[in-house]
């Protein structure tokens, strides 16, 4: 009550997305207007005395009206425009023939199937009742039980569905990967022409750790759809699971995957083929430099997934996230190269900046020409570039096995999150 039409419409779309989760949503409406009562599935219309009009599917209303009504107004003047079946409906439970329609309801096919249905409810939990009893008598003298999933599909099985249906929820989702590729595409189209064939000098070496450092910052923020994942469907995850239908490790796993394959590994691919040959950037290093991307990308995914994990529903996910993701962009960039080493090993970008860095500037030589110093220096190698600007020269394999613990760490708590709600 007391809504203008564009809160109503608002309203019926989250109580519609809630229904759509596994709750159960019952909403009393007085005069309703199509688009809101588009949005509720299933319809109880009450008649005065409190007579059932109908009850069923929202699809069978109109029909149920046109088989009813449609002589009595067939009688009346019917010259102008048809009004919607909500319009209908209210003027038929106001007009004589509500008690028409109320009758033809009790007889109707609606009627007898949600008469079946109810001496169906009715019998189940007479039967659920009479098994409670029975078993509570046994309980008394047997052995407590171990709480087990042998009703369950094997593990293999339930993974493997798992990802067929996260696969068709996330493909299915308007514009989500469309929108991850194309700002990917964008990205990248938009990097390279900003550092369109940068130069091997000092300009060139600047140049190349802003790169560096501004596609991190892309690929972390990107992540942060992540946060959303355990959102949509929280509440029917935690139904099916206590059904038995899976455990949580295959609902984490198959989610993770998912995420990653599609949204995670697919973007930074196109980003970096899109970019690495309009910067300019050393040939034959292509194979790493989009592994770091990658990883960038699949690591700040885990992390999303963890933090909304262990907060589902809550509005501070986002603004948190966001905080934590912009510490470990700095705790990992360049101004903190100096830091002490486990301040910089709480970022797991250190490792990927690490790893694009010292796979451009390892084996090659950049001109030291600082402007307004006339004098000539020698090249600088890419090896003293390093060292002067702090960075490791550990081997790639040492980066990439503390950023696959990253992973494994970050979907090692989204799994312990999830495990603990009931």
């Amino acid at each position: 009550s007391g809504l203008d039409t564009d809160g109503a419409l608002g309203l019926c779309r989250l109580l519609a997305e809630l229904a759509a989760e596994g709750h159960i949503v019952v909403a009393s409406l007085h005069q309703p207007s199509p688009e809101v009562l588009a949005h509720f599935p299933d319809v109880l219309l009450l008649a005065p005395n409190g007579f059932v009009a109908y009850h069923g599917p929202m699809v069978g209303l109109e029909a149920h009206l046109n088989s009813v009504c449609g002589a009595l107004e067939s009688v009346e003047d019917s010259s102008a425009a048809a009004p919607s079946a909500s319009d209908r409906a209210l003027d038929a439970v106001a007009s004589p023939a509500a008690e028409t329609l109320a009758e033809a309801f009790g007889s109707s096919e609606y009627a007898r199937r949600m008469a079946t249905e109810v001496r169906s409810l009715m019998k189940l939990e007479v039967g659920v009742a009479e098994h409670a009893a029975k078993a509570a008598e046994s309980f008394v003298d047997a052995p407590a039980p171990r709480a087990s999933l042998q009703s369950s599909a094997p593990v293999w099985v339930q993974l493997w569905q798992l990802l067929l249906r996260e696969a068709r929820v996330t493909l299915r989702e308007p514009g989500l990967a469309m929108w991850h590729y194309g700002a990917a595409l964008g990205a990248g189209l938009l990097l390279g022409a900003a550092f369109y064939r940068l130069p091997k000098n000092l300009v060139g070496v600047i140049s190349r750790i802003g790169l560096f450092y501004a596609l991190q910052c892309i690929l972390g923020m990107q992540a942060l759809q992540s946060l959303m994942a355990w959102r949509d469907g929280h509440t029917c995850f935690l139904r099916e699971r206590a059904a038995g239908y899976y455990c949580t490790g295959a609902y984490v796993i198959a989610k993770a995957i998912v995420d990653g394959l599609v949204l995670r590994v697919g973007p930074p691919l196109l980003l970096g083929v899109v970019l690495y040959p309009m910067v300019g950037l050393r040939g034959g290093r292509e194979p790493l430099h989009l592994a770091a991307l990658c990883f960038a990308s699949l690591c700040s995914s885990a992390f999303c997934l963890a933090l909304g994990a262990l907060a589902p529903r809550s509005a501070v996910g986002l603004p948190m996230a966001v905080l934590l993701l912009e510490l470990f962009l700095l705790f990992g960039g360049v101004m903190l190269a100096e830091a002490p080493i486990w301040l910089a090993r709480l970022s797991f970008f250190r490792a990927t900046y690490s790893l694009l860095v010292t796979n451009e500037f390892t084996g090659q030589y950049f001109d030291f020409d600082p402007v307004g110093i006339n004098k000539d220096f020698d090249p600088l190698p890419g090896e003293e570039w390093l060292r002067l600007l702090h960075f490791s020269t550990a081997p790639a394999s040492e980066h990439i096995g503390y950023l696959v613990g990253f992973l494994v760490v970050f979907i090692g708590f989204a799994w312990a999150f999830l495990s603990a709600k009931r």
